[in-house]
């Protein structure tokens, strides 16, 4: 789980989580060389809940954030999650990556990984994971959106 520990995210990770979506997650949306390039605090992790099934809402309507972490960077290779109100104001740029909860034992969970660029310049992608082959496999676009 190298991004994981690259990001200090370890210690976020819960009996609920699977830590091989998150590396996988992590890897495929903000690897390592990414963060030469974007400062820390442009970054977000968020766990979030999938909407209900039976809910009468598009299943696009992206995750429930639940949990957010900050970063900060605790010498030249050391990063240091912190756990962090969920904003609630604007905060511009953004870049955000969400995980569903529970992904443990679960053959599918959704992803949603967000870039906020403005108060009205914003676009995202939720993703559907699919649990395979002993690892976390991107299967499909559920929605795209823009603002």
């Amino acid at each position: 789980m190298e991004l994981i520990d690259t990001y200090g995210l370890r210690s976020a990770l819960t009996d609920e989580d699977d830590g091989a979506l998150w590396e996988a997650a992590l890897r495929a949306h903000w690897p390592q060389a990414m963060l030469q390039k974007t400062p820390l605090d442009q970054l977000s992790f968020r766990i979030g809940l999938a909407p209900d099934p039976e809910d009468s809402k598009p299943l696009g309507s992206v995750l429930k954030s639940t949990d957010a972490w900050m970063f900060v960077r605790e010498g030249p290779k050391a990063i240091r999650a912190l756990p962090t109100e969920l904003e609630r104001k604007f905060v511009a740029p953004r870049n955000i990556l969400e995980i569903a909860r529970p992904s443990l034992g679960e053959e599918l969970a959704m992803v949603h990984h967000a870039l906020l660029a403005g108060p009205r310049t914003a676009s995202g992608i939720v993703y559907v994971w699919k649990h395979r082959d002993g690892g976390w496999k991107e299967l499909h676009v559920v929605t795209r959106w823009t603002s």
